[in-house]
């Protein structure tokens, strides 16, 4: 698959650094990730694999099992990247079982290893790998990261806490990076300076807990994305709006009217008990 020119641009722009990708739906997100892998780790890590050496792994989190599936089978087919799904709860506890050894066997029988992030919670917190056995940590709708979501611990419990040079490449892709509800929350309690001020502070609650600072499509580039992304058509349905057919059907109106008398009649002998 050929980079379009917006994304082209943004590879050239993250190579080896941490970035929060910002993107609409259907603009190629997973195309860089992808890229990112094809030029800066794969060519490394087959290199090690082949000389029988230790190498860094590639993990590719999604928050969601469909999506998870759904990603392993794009870099496979798409791509020609050799990726393997985890997800569920029969794999997670398999991994629980994990050990260093396990893992090893794992990342030499494939190069991309597409997981939930409650399964590499499994693998970090068993002690089956450590964040200093990663090289890139991609988020696929890295919006999540909030509160106490699976995301969220990765980050604060494993990726904060390591050495800063045992640290993996983080690539994290959304959509809508303002739109947390933790933003949603602070403008309830009347804190920040309204819906704009909670949404720009959400987002860089997002950039501080990824440690990535945001990229979005250079203004002169974004004509192109724009033409590349498949928006919605919004289709009117029209309908009559003349009163329907009963309503000047007279054995139709003459029933109604005595089902309403019937109701009245029912209704009468209640209305006249008084309560003591």
């Amino acid at each position: 698959m050929r980079d379009r020119s917006y994304q082209e641009e943004l590879i050239h722009l993250i190579k080896r650094n941490n970035a929060l990708i910002t993107l609409p739906t259907g603009s190629g997100k997973t195309h860089i990730a992808a890229r990112i892998m094809q030029q800066h780790y794969l060519p490394q890590l087959q290199a090690a694999k082949a000389s029988k050496q230790p190498a860094k792994a590639l993990v590719f989190l999604a928050p969601t099992n469909p999506l998870v599936a759904q990603q392993s089978a794009m870099l496979r087919d798409c791509y020609g990247i050799s990726a393997k799904a985890y997800h569920g709860d029969a794999a997670a506890q398999s991994i629980s079982t994990w050990h260093p050894q396990r893992w090893a066997e794992e990342l030499a029988s494939t190069d991309v290893l597409v997981m939930t992030p409650e399964v590499l919670l499994h693998v970090l917190a068993h002690g089956a790998a450590q964040m200093r056995n990663i090289g890139l940590l991609v988020f696929d709708e890295a919006h999540h990261c909030s509160k106490d979501h699976p995301y969220a611990q990765v980050m604060e419990d494993f990726y904060h806490t390591a050495e800063l040079q045992h640290r993996p490449q983080v690539l994290a892709l959304t959509a809508s990076p303002l739109g947390l509800r933790g933003s949603t929350k602070k403008r309830r309690k009347g804190k920040g300076g309204g819906a704009a001020a909670a949404s720009l502070t959400a987002g860089w609650d997002l950039q501080q807990r990824l440690a990535a600072p945001l990229l979005t499509v250079l203004p002169e580039l974004r004509e192109d994305m724009l033409a590349c992304v498949p928006f919605p058509t919004n289709l009117s349905a029209p309908y009559d709006s003349s009163p329907p057919a009963w309503v000047d059907n007279s054995a139709m109106q003459r029933a109604l009217s005595r089902l309403g008398d019937a109701q009245e009649q029912m209704m009468a002998p209640a209305k006249r008990v008084s309560w003591c």
